[in-house]
């Protein structure tokens, strides 16, 4: 079973995502900021998949897909951004901070579902 860190500071979106995504049969591990998650990254603790939302108080998604990727021990995990904003310059900041797919909110499920498991096939 892929194991799924997701990190949103939403409590209802956090609780939406664990519940859909354990239904898929996904292992789900949740965080309300990206500190918090990049601090249990290092720890050695390596989920399969990483959702990050965007907008988060303190570091941003794209801060921490900074962090993630540019650590030759998390590089190789996929990061999927989650955003409200769906500007061109959003999607390529993301892009260029590493991210490996972006989806928008509110979340479209079936889209989500469809890129974490191309995601997790390679």
């Amino acid at each position: 079973m892929a194991r799924i860190m997701v990190v949103d500071d939403e409590p209802d979106i956090r609780a939406i995502l664990s519940k859909i995504l354990n239904k898929r049969g996904y292992e789900v591990d949740l965080y309300e900021s990206a500190e918090e998650a990049i601090e249990k990254l290092r720890s050695g603790d390596r989920p399969d998949l990483i959702i990050l939302d965007l907008m988060m108080p303190g570091m941003s998604g794209i801060e921490a897909c900074r962090v993630i990727k540019s650590d030759p021990t998390l590089k190789d995990i996929p990061v999927i951004i989650l955003t409200v904003m769906v500007e061109p310059e959003t999607k390529e900041e993301s892009r260029e901070a590493g991210a490996d797919a972006h989806v928008d909110k509110p979340i479209n499920m079936a889209k989500l579902f469809r890129t974490i498991e191309s995601l997790l096939q390679k």
